[in-house]
């Protein structure tokens, strides 16, 4: 999708406007092959360390997991550790969700904004020359 308004935008490359893309553009082949979208930036959850989670299922499980597992994963993870202290029949502590510092899941730093829409901590990449460069590395916390 990236790659179809990028040529209508920008024809053969030229001009000096700076596209901006999302997220989805991390999994899209045709980025970089697409001579427009050169020096176009879009923000993504570090690959890195879904790596890592994925060679760790792999040699557990033997196949590959989704991509969308991690959210599943840090989902679990999170209710744990709010709920470490949490008494059956109180009310759960949801404020915890909510602390400012946010948490560490596998696909980087992530917090819950007061109205409950999550925020992430994401790398910025760069498409040149047929690669996807990280120009700005995503931080390991919020306020770095």
């Amino acid at each position: 999708m990236g790659a179809l308004a990028a040529s209508e935008l920008l024809p053969a490359g030229s001009g000096s406007m700076r596209l901006l893309g999302t997220e989805l553009w991390s999994g899209e082949a045709g980025v970089t092959r697409t001579r427009s979208l050169r020096g176009a930036m879009f923000s993504a959850v570090s690959d890195s360390r879904f790596k890592r989670f994925s060679d760790s299922y792999n040699t557990r499980f033997g196949s590959q997991p989704y991509r969308i597992s991690t959210l599943g994963y840090d989902s679990v993870l999170l209710t744990l550790r709010v709920a470490q202290d949490w008494r059956i029949g109180s009310t759960f502590p949801v404020r915890e969700l909510r602390t400012e510092d946010g948490f560490l899941g596998l696909d980087g730093a992530f917090r819950f904004a007061r109205n409950g829409v999550i925020e992430r901590a994401m790398e910025v990449r760069q498409i040149e020359d047929g690669k996807v460069l990280i120009v700005d590395a995503a931080p390991g916390k919020f306020g770095e």
